[in-house]
């Protein structure tokens, strides 16, 4: 990955968050959903089976292409900002890939 010492360390906070982050997320997650003592894995499987492995992949592109255009023009970062693009972008081919593969079956 290229880019700063400081952007490299940025989407590194970002991809791979604290353990508080991590447990402050899962507790709002939980929230959302009304479910208790559920793990990350477990709260994003349940979207999955309501909503399909597309939808969710696609929503999470649209969050990462918001924080892209939100860190662009409020932090002037294009580097990390470039980085959630990527991201977004990935997302969204998986998404396609999910949707193909469901459709015809491979």
């Amino acid at each position: 990955m290229r880019g700063s010492y400081h952007e490299r360390q940025g989407i590194a906070r970002l991809v791979r968050p604290s353990n508080v982050a991590d447990t402050k997320m899962e507790a709002a997650m939980n929230n959302l959903i009304g479910v208790n003592d559920v793990t990350l894995a477990d709260t994003l499987e349940s979207l999955v089976d309501a909503k399909g492995m597309t939808t969710v992949l696609e929503t999470l592109a649209q969050i990462a292409s918001e924080k892209a255009d939100h860190i662009a023009t409020n932090w002037q970062d294009t580097g990390l900002a470039k980085e959630w693009d990527r991201l977004a972008a990935r997302l969204v081919n998986d998404g396609y890939y999910c949707q193909k593969r469901a459709y015809f079956g491979k």
